[in-house]
């Protein structure tokens, strides 16, 4: 039986209270894979038990002092390796530094990298020369949106390389068994409380939506971190934006995932209001999969799975920044969010066509990913022999 070894960034917590988006995405490939694999997954010592399923195997990254704590669970990792099975195939994730790390210490194992992120603000890919390395390399690198591919590509072409070694493997979600309508008159917002994932520009948009439909309610899950915290200076700004309409309003704080699907079952509406260069977040790919009509933004990996399924807002700048742009994109969410309220016929019919139409589930993206995985083994050349 194949044996692969994953290795999670040392941030991810394998656990079903505390997991990221990568986290979720590992779980996914492992459970659903065919009985005739096997997968084994490294990271952190984790204080809960891991998710079930998952053969998890903690470790105390070794000289973290020196260069870091991905690198530290690297150096762990190789150590356990002399005194384990030897792995058919090593999966790197999210870390371009811990692929290179693995595969110059052990160049006779096939080692793949996962991107989860763009690689240009990434240590190990951010230059042209380090990506072509990994591509000359590695037995191969895969990315979770061809937005993602494209930026690991950047600057690489005329180099001789062949674009077969970088594929794109959509992320999936887990999708509902059926279709529950009419959905509760709820609007959903999940996300990292973080600029960048735009939620705080969207409460003061549904905020002044909420005043002039008193029986419709805003849900605003997530934190900081993937774990409960005291609330962040910009969870405290969220709070504000939203209180003049307080009674309408739960801020719920991180929540684990089983919280969070309870909730987008049920929602008529989710917001996804990136404002950043999305990879191919998987909130978005998740109120499709329940069922939600989606508002969301044109930015990085979004389009590839929202194009034709949701409501997209085009950017016009940096809103982050930009305070002309911020308020352009207010005023614009605001507009589709009024629209999708007063128009039950057109929201249903979002809900209907995302429900019904939605290809990207968890169980293709682990079908795709190993075959993907097969091809990279298929062409990689051990080094030692």
């Amino acid at each position: 039986m194949p044996l692969t070894h994953i290795i999670l960034p040392y941030k991810e917590v394998m656990t079903e209270k505390n997991a990221g988006a990568v986290a979720t995405v590992v779980a996914h490939h492992v459970k659903l894979s065919s009985g005739d694999q096997n997968f084994q997954v490294f990271g952190q010592i984790v204080t809960s038990p891991p998710i079930p399923g998952i053969d998890y195997v903690p470790m105390l990254p070794s000289f973290s002092w020196v260069r870091g704590r991905n690198i530290g669970l690297a150096r762990a990792y190789v150590q356990k390796l002399n005194i384990m099975p030897k792995p058919d195939l090593v999966e790197v994730h999210g870390r371009a530094q811990v692929a290179r790390y693995v595969c110059q210490k052990r160049p006779d194992l096939p080692v793949i990298l996962y991107l989860h992120n763009d690689p240009r603000d990434m240590k190990g890919a951010k230059t042209a020369d380090e990506r072509l390395w990994l591509i000359k390399n590695l037995a191969g690198v895969i990315c979770v949106s061809n937005y993602i591919k494209s930026c690991f590509l950047e600057g690489l072409t005329g180099k001789g390389i062949k674009n077969d070694s970088v594929q794109s493997v959509l992320n999936g979600a887990a999708k509902s068994e059926k279709l529950h309508l009419p959905k509760e008159k709820s609007i959903l917002l999940i996300g990292r409380m973080i600029p960048e994932k735009g939620i705080l520009p969207a409460c003061h948009a549904i905020a002044q939506i909420l005043k002039r439909f008193p029986d419709w309610r805003l849900h605003v899950v997530g934190g900081r971190h993937f774990r409960k915290a005291p609330p962040s200076n910009y969870e405290k700004q969220i709070k504000q934006a939203v209180s003049d309409v307080n009674g309408q309003v739960h801020l719920h704080g991180f929540q684990p995932a089983s919280f969070t699907r309870t909730l987008q079952n049920k929602a008529a509406i989710s917001v996804v209001p990136s404002l950043w260069a999305e990879p191919c977040g998987l909130t978005g790919l998740e109120a499709l999969a329940a069922g939600s009509a989606l508002i969301t933004t044109n930015t990085g990996g979004i389009p590839e799975y929202a194009s034709g399924r949701a409501v997209m807002i085009n950017l016009s700048g940096d809103e982050r920044d930009d305070q002309n742009a911020e308020v352009a994109f207010k005023n614009t969410l605001a507009q589709e969010l009024q629209h999708l309220i007063n128009d039950r016929e057109l929201r249903e019919n979002f809900q209907k066509n995302a429900f019904n139409h939605f290809p990207y589930t968890a169980e293709n993206m682990v079908d795709k990913a190993n075959k993907v995985r097969q091809d990279f083994l298929s062409r990689f050349t051990n080094t030692q022999l």
